[in-house]
């Protein structure tokens, strides 16, 4: 598993807010640095999860011919709507965003793993 971001620059940390509420939950972020999305990052992704439509469509103009591989974080369960990015903003838009990624990963977990062509655990 890789992150990229479509409007990230190379080598900036993590934001203070992801940091502290990751730590939380025992994820180490302090030593993480941003990157860029590339052809050559899509070009070894079998699957790209992103948080927003524009996300998706700035993949499309970098890409398009790995636009098949984009799904949006809320299509795992059915939905169609954009995931808030809370860079720059309180901690609680942080708290608010790692809980709404949780419950999308597992109850998305089994249908991304189907599309993969992987058995569920």
């Amino acid at each position: 598993m890789e992150s990229a971001g479509v409007w990230a620059r190379d080598g900036q940390p993590a934001a203070e807010g992801a940091i502290t509420v990751l730590a939380g939950r025992g994820i180490p972020l302090a030593d993480h640095r941003s990157r860029t999305l590339t052809e050559k990052i899509l070009e070894g992704a079998d699957v790209v999860l992103a948080m927003e439509e524009a996300h998706r469509r700035s993949i499309f103009y970098l890409e398009p011919k790995h636009l098949r591989k984009v799904l949006l974080l809320t299509e795992l369960v059915g939905d169609h709507a954009d995931v808030a990015d809370p860079y720059g903003g309180p901690i609680e838009g942080y708290v608010t965003t790692e809980a709404q990624l949780e419950e999308l990963i597992d109850a998305g977990l089994p249908r991304l793993l189907n599309q993969l062509g992987l058995d569920p655990p």
